[in-house]
């Protein structure tokens, strides 16, 4: 068999973590947990092409390996959530389909996973509505907040609509797998729909240099300056691309 390309972004595989117990996927949870709008779906090119290049994605990150599960049994999970395609979320709000892999891994492994430096996240999801995100696949609809960034999170959370919530940390991987190139020197995500317990603020994730003590340095990996990922908290002044997610 062929060695799988590694994604670029990628640091590598993930480390090894004796502490960690790996979960194995019970069939009751992989069923995906939008609820049925009563509306039959028709088949979507486009949305079999998304979830395609997305459990690409996450397969080249080691998804499936953390999972237990082979590449193609992965991504059988992954397009079978085309069959929840959903007819009644607004498409120009919330252009982007994302397939998550929901609670099975803790957000910060996947974002480890994904190459990002987890130093700051140990979060708590808060949600106006009390949302909880499903412990198995599914698939959601969101933005990526640049039409509404450099809003706070305050301002956001209280202009939410009644048919979308704050993306929270398991949001948040999914949609930086589908958008790979999010991500500036100059441009941040915030993760509105979570509050970092350890740096009591919301996380937000940037690209290349980490927000420390009042000015920008260079995160080292292995002792040398390297450009990585970073995902951190500070007290923001306004943050730049919240997203937010269809109910």
């Amino acid at each position: 068999m062929p060695k799988e390309a590694k994604r670029p972004g990628a640091t590598g595989t993930p480390p090894d973590r004796g502490d960690t117990v790996l979960l194995t996927p019970d069939a009751s949870v992989i069923a995906s947990a939008v609820p049925s709008t009563g509306v039959e779906a028709p088949r979507d090119e486009a949305l079999q092409a998304t979830l395609e290049a997305q459990a690409e994605g996450y397969t080249n990150f080691g998804f499936p390996r953390r999972l237990r599960m082979n590449s193609g049994v992965f991504k059988d999970h992954i397009m079978h959530l085309a069959e929840n395609m959903r007819l009644d979320v607004n498409k120009k709000r919330f252009p982007f389909p994302v397939a998550l892999v929901g609670t099975q891994i803790p957000a910060w492994e996947q974002f480890e996973m994904m190459g990002f430096d987890v130093s700051g996240l140990r979060g708590v999801d808060r949600d106006p509505q009390g949302y909880k995100t499903p412990q198995g696949f599914h698939l959601v609809y969101m933005n990526d907040g640049t039409k509404i960034k450099h809003q706070s999170v305050d301002d956001l959370t209280a202009s939410l609509r009644a048919d979308e919530r704050p993306g929270n940390q398991y949001d948040a991987p999914g949609l930086l797998n589908d958008r790979p190139k999010l991500l500036t020197r100059s441009h941040f995500i915030v993760i509105p729909g979570t509050w970092s317990t350890k740096m009591h603020e919301n996380p937000i994730v940037g690209l290349h240099e980490v927000f420390i003590g009042g000015e920008f340095m260079m995160a080292s990996n292995g002792g040398r300056n390297k450009m990585i990922y970073g995902l951190f908290s500070f007290e923001s002044h306004g943050a730049d691309y919240p997203f937010t997610v269809a109910r």
